[in-house]
């Protein structure tokens, strides 16, 4: 397979590569994501801030473990010079909650190789696992509403 022969259009194969990766779980090996990344790729979400390609097969190793039956499916993408945004959606089955479900926007920073530096995840950690938790869910989803704006009458 030729290289794309621009910055711009390596940058574009990348994000593509990239939102492939994550469709094709569960049949990912952990260590799939290495070609695809730089050496100092840093990840973020909501319980993760790593860097380093070991660290991202740590992750991915461990959502494999953790998560039955997962699944991200991409509904929308863009590439904006070395910046890419994906929404997606992702599911799958963990012990705490049964069947889990978030939509999501990543932040992905690419190099003019069309290789990943940087993945930074944002979805609502409070509304999509916390607030689902036994106990705790409960007291944060009074607290969210309590800090929320109340609707007026119509």
């Amino acid at each position: 397979m030729s290289q794309p022969d621009s910055a711009e259009a390596r940058r574009r194969a990348g994000l593509e590569a990239w939102c492939a990766f994550f469709t094709r779980f569960p049949e990912v090996a952990p260590e799939g994501a290495d070609a695809l990344v730089s050496d100092d790729v840093r990840f973020v979400d909501p319980f993760n801030d790593l860097r380093g390609k070991a660290a991202l097969r740590a992750l991915v190793a461990h959502t494999l473990k953790t998560v039955r039956e997962p699944r991200f499916t991409v509904t929308h993408k863009a590439l904006d010079g070395d910046l890419g945004l994906i929404r997606w959606t992702f599911e799958g089955r963990i012990p705490v909650l049964g069947h889990w479900a978030i939509t999501g926007m990543s932040e992905v920073h690419l190099n003019d190789q069309g290789q990943v530096t940087a993945h930074i995840d944002h979805w609502d950690a409070s509304q999509h696992f916390h607030g689902r938790l036994p106990g705790l869910g409960l007291l944060i989803r009074r607290l969210n509403k309590a800090a929320g704006v109340r609707q007026p009458a119509r």
